[in-house]
Parts: C-alpha cells; structure tokens; sequence
C-alpha cells in the first residue's frame, strides 16, 4: 500500500509538472527532458509512467477536464444553490479552463490531438448532460421559458460554444474567452433589445 501510494504521489506530481510545462510553452516546444529535469527524475522514471509525450498530453488533459467536470457536477447538483448563480459559476469556470490554453497549445492540440480537442472532443461531450441538466432546472424553477422546447434551446447554447471552440474567434477579437462566453450567454438569457424596445414589442 506504501508502495502504491509513493507510485501514485510520483504519477500526479509528474502529470502537475509536465501540464505546468505544456500550459506554458506549449506541447512542441517542451521535451520529455525539460519535465525529468524539472522533477529531478530520469526519463526512464518518466516513461515508467507515461509510455510517450502524447500518451502525457493526454493524460494532463484528461486531469484538466475530469477536475472542471467535477467542479461543474458540484455546482449543477447543490440543492443550496440558486440557478443564476449556478449559470454564472459554471461560466466562469469554463472561461478560467479555457484560459489555461495559451494560443501554442490549441495550435499543438489542433495538430496532434484533434480528436480530444474542440466541440466533437469526449470533454466537451461530457460537459453537454450538465448544460442540460441546468438547463431543464431553469425550465423547472419558472426561470427559464417553458413554452421554448429544451432541444432547440439546447442547440443554440451547444452551438455557441461549438463555434468558440472550433474557429480562432478569439484571435480576431480583443475579448477573452470568458468575455465572449458571458456574452453568449447574456444574449441567449436576456436577449439584445433594451427595455425601451421590449415595450415596443
């Protein structure tokens, strides 16, 4: 059990150090050499764990999705917690994820893993049961429109974020990705016209 536990403290502080290194200067650029130095390990103790880079790439992946995953299941089922405010946490926390994805690492995502990364993804696929379970909660409180079929609202949200994790969206404008996130969000919920053209309506 000692013996375990020692094998899985190395495996995750490998997984930290090596995500620390891909945040930072991307998947091309950081060798297998750079993160053994950095934990002051041989590559041989590295590749025990890990049989490649890419093998590292997506397990470091895979720690970032399961912990935001999680972090958003907490927020969707806490009974204590109003809609709106579990909306704006869960936005938030998509927008800080995304965030950690410097521009050299999706362009190295795109490259390598392209089937881990953007809307077809198995981490965005996981995320959509919690956007629709929140979703038919709003539908349930009266907070969101009932006389709207979930699935055509659940289309214009998953298309949203399909278009933001698919096109370079965030290099042609100066928003980040919580910004643009939020806005999608604002314009789905409250829509664009003020409350002068409401009462025109």
């Amino acid at each position: 059990m000692v013996v375990d536990a020692k094998e899985d403290y190395l495996r995750n502080l490998i997984l930290e150090k090596a995500g620390d290194q891909f945040l930072q200067f991307g998947f091309t650029a950081t060798t297998t050499q750079q993160i053994a130095e950095e934990l002051e390990i041989s590559k041989k103790t590295l590749y025990k764990y890990f049989g490649s880079k890419e093998e590292l790439l997506l397990a470091v992946l895979n720690m970032h999705h399961q912990e935001m995953l999680s972090r958003i299941e907490a927020f969707t089922n806490d009974p204590e917690m109003d809609f709106l405010d579990k909306l704006r946490e869960i936005t938030a926390m998509i927008g800080k994820y995304k965030a950690k994805f410097t521009p050299q690492l999706i362009r190295d995502l795109k490259k390598m893993v392209p089937d881990q990364f953007g809307h077809k993804g198995p981490p965005y696929q996981r995320l959509i049961p919690y956007i629709e379970q929140l979703l038919g909660e709003g539908i349930q409180k009266g907070m969101i429109r009932s006389d709207i079929d979930l699935r055509l609202i659940m289309l214009v949200v998953t298309r949203g974020f399909e278009n933001l994790l698919s096109s370079e969206v965030l290099s042609e404008f100066p928003f980040t990705f919580h910004e643009i996130l939020t806005a999608i969000i604002t314009i789905i919920t409250e829509g664009i016209l003020t409350e002068k053209a409401h009462q025109q309506l």
